[in-house]
């Protein structure tokens, strides 16, 4: 008996001390591995398998499951396996995988959620939140409050796991890279539409050309996504124009010696310009084929923004924009300007002129108008019901047919006006919380853009300001929080964080 006793003892003793958490972790997930792959359909056995390598991957390098996230927003619901009869989109997997994976490392390394100094956005974004939170106690339905809230911390989540795992400065440029892959990914994919005539007959421009719309379904959110890349794109381009002049300085003025640091400055600039300028185009391109106005006036807005941002340093394009402007109307008057794009252009201002839908006969040419006029009206109308707290978060479908125009009677989801949007689903409080949000946004990115020693990075935030500018604007005729959008607005979001971190570090150490 005393040696079974010891026997027991022995084994017991080996297990407590010599099993790794690695080792805990594999007797757990092995049984589990092996229940799921035979009880699975044989399709989704091997998504089950490389679901776990992945996590156990992301579990090492968190930045690859944010980079995940990233890229899976432009496919998300391209292919969605079923799990248990509920489908599982790409960007929820992703998620889901990166969320786990995320809090393993964090645990396993002992390294903060919350990275340090705490990230300036994040309690703004806590205020929002909790705003929607507040606004459920009004909601009509509140697993449609609860569907949208999700979607926030999901922004959430995206803001914190940036901030928090990219810590070096060749993640941070691995990260601008995956966010702009994406946009030329869907330029790519648009501008064959569009070339194809590959839409729907509503899609339509003319009998041969297509509204481009991606993988989005819908132009303007198609749009959108192609906003969060394309300014950074422009200000990686001007930087290689800027790099090449500084190289080629330095080249003249080191003149009869062997110059290879110059020459390989030379090289890199030429290859930022090759790389930056041949996407700004097939972007634009893009965008234009989009035929989405809201996005058309964003961008411009932006492009203001990023000109204003550089006070005195700006005289000249301030003057260059005068010119076109003045050759801008000079081509709309005689008709120089396509007719489609002409008649788009002219019609951006009624996209901000009020009326009352009930007075106004629907047709081909201003239905679109009309339609976003509808909803702006039904917005305001569940805003007037009960302006403090609005009809709860996620209700705006909910109570459409409650508040909606005559003869509008199908909702496109949203108010078509993020800001009117929030107003109807969480009133004055929601509001208020959310234009506290934006004003951060805004001011956060200005003061990274002018503080900021370091000039790759100070011109990564000078695109980044351009992209918060072009959203804050388009949203006033969209919502672009939809669609899982938030994640690659939160990238963005994260960058001034980085710069400002990465630039403090660099002159620490200088």
């Amino acid at each position: 008996m005393n040696l079974l006793f010891n026997a027991f003892y022995r084994f017991q003793n080996y297990l407590r001390f010599s099993l790794t958490a690695s080792q805990i972790v594999g007797l757990i997930l092995i049984p589990l591995l092996l229940v799921l792959l035979l009880t699975q359909p044989i399709f989704v056995a091997p998504l089950i398998f490389f679901g776990i390598c992945a996590f156990l991957w992301i579990a090492r390098y968190p930045q690859h499951g944010l980079y995940l996230m990233l890229l899976s927003v432009p496919v998300q619901d391209k292919f969605a396996p079923s799990f248990g009869g509920q489908s599982l989109t790409m960007t929820q997997g992703a998620v889901l995988l990166t969320l786990g994976a995320w809090f393993v490392n964090r645990c396993v390394t002992r390294k903060p959620f919350i990275s340090s100094p705490t990230p300036p956005l994040l309690k703004w974004f806590l205020i929002y939140i909790g705003a929607m939170v507040i606004s459920l106690s009004t909601a009509f339905s509140i697993p449609a409050g609860f569907d949208q809230s999700s979607r926030w911390l999901i922004t959430l989540f995206a803001y914190v796991l940036a901030t928090s795992v990219i810590e070096t400065r060749r993640q941070f440029w691995e990260l601008v890279i995956v966010m702009l892959f994406g946009g030329i990914f869907e330029a790519g994919l648009g501008v064959v539409q569009t070339g194809l005539g590959l839409g729907p007959q509503s899609f339509a421009i003319n009998e041969d050309l297509s509204r481009a719309f991606g993988s989005f379904v819908f132009p303007n959110p198609y749009a959108g996504y192609l906003e969060m890349s394309l300014p950074i794109w422009v200000a990686l381009g001007i930087l290689g124009f800027k790099l090449r002049g500084q190289a080629m300085r330095d080249w003249f003025e080191n003149e009869g010696l062997p110059r290879l640091k110059e020459r390989k400055a030379i090289f890199r600039a030429y290859r930022l310009l090759i790389l930056t300028w041949p996407a700004v185009g097939l972007i634009s391109l893009a965008v234009i084929a989009s035929y989405s106005r809201g996005a058309w006036l964003g961008l411009i807005v932006a492009a203001l923004v990023m000109i204003a941002v550089r006070g005195r340093k700006s005289a000249g394009l301030w003057l260059a924009i005068a010119a076109i402007v003045v050759f801008g109307y000079l081509g709309l008057t005689s008709g120089a300007v396509s007719p489609a794009i002409a008649t788009r252009l002219t019609s951006i201002t009624e996209q901000f002129t009020p009326f009352d839908v009930r007075d106004v006969v629907p047709n081909d040419e201003n239905y679109a108008v009309v339609e976003r006029m509808a909803m702006w009206q039904a917005g305001g109308n569940m805003f007037l019901y009960n302006p403090w707290l609005g009809v709860g978060i996620g209700n705006f479908d909910t109570v459409y047919n409650k508040f909606n125009a005559p003869a509008w009677i199908y909702s496109r989801g949203h108010a078509h006006n993020y800001y009117i949007h929030a107003a109807a689903e969480t009133g004055v409080v929601g509001l208020t919380a959310y234009l506290l949000l934006v004003i951060a946004i805004f001011r956060g990115a200005w003061r990274t853009v002018r503080r900021t020693h370091d000039q790759n990075l100070r011109y990564v935030a000078w695109g980044g300001l351009g992209i918060i500018s072009t959203i804050m604007f388009h949203n006033i005729v969209e919502n672009l929080h939809v669609l899982n959008l938030g994640i690659q607005w939160c990238g963005v979001l994260a960058l001034f964080y980085l710069v400002g971190k990465l630039d403090k570090t660099e002159k620490a150490e200088k």
